[in-house]
């Protein structure tokens, strides 16, 4: 779900979410990153469904099973992967291309100015300026005011992930940037 936001500076901001199936690796997770996969899981629920099998297979006919039993089991059974689906990571993202600001002429009140002039010539004295001098003082050699920025963190839980994306798209709005004390940090 991609969520369009409008900071107060003009910069329009994308805050993303995508789901994680593996937790994100991180410095304090290095030494324990070797996984035994999933055939661990699957042993076990091949052992749960022959002790299920031979539960059933060996019941007396005269037995009664209350509905109830069967739920709570069921209950049981879900218990688990349910927790899994639900307290999956999720990495948000708030990305935005920054804003380009067109340098524009302006005289001594803020009026434009129209300098009249082709090929670089300055009207006033009749000089040719050049761009090869070095002192041009052109746009590029200053710092852009609203550069680009790329906030990424993970956030776990499925409903969690969707107050913390909607809050950051609040903070984004009213503060022009992610919050810092938030689980977004900057990358570069």
């Amino acid at each position: 779900m991609d969520r369009q936001v409008t900071a107060p500076d003009g910069r329009e901001w994308t805050v993303r979410k995508q789901l994680e199936w593996r937790p994100p690796v991180t410095a304090e997770d290095f030494e324990h990153d070797v996984s035994g996969g999933a055939r661990p899981g699957y042993v076990m629920l091949g052992i749960l469904g022959v002790l299920v099998a031979v539960l059933v297979i060996w019941m007396p006919d005269g037995v009664y099973v209350p509905v109830w039993f069967v739920l709570a089991l069921a209950l049981v059974a879900l218990f688990f992967p349910l927790r899994w689906t639900l307290r999956r990571p999720w990495t948000v993202v708030a990305e935005t291309e920054g804003l380009q600001v067109e340098p524009a002429v302006a005289g001594r009140w803020g009026e434009s100015v129209d300098t009249g002039t082709a090929d670089g010539e300055n009207a006033e004295s009749g000089e040719v300026s050049s761009a090869e001098d070095g002192e041009s003082g052109s746009a590029e050699d200053e710092e852009d005011p609203y550069p680009a920025e790329r906030w990424v963190g993970t956030v776990r839980g499925m409903l969690k992930v969707h107050s913390e994306v909607a809050r950051v798209a609040k903070t984004i709005e009213r503060h022009s940037t992610p919050d810092p004390t938030g689980p977004l940090r900057p990358v570069d």
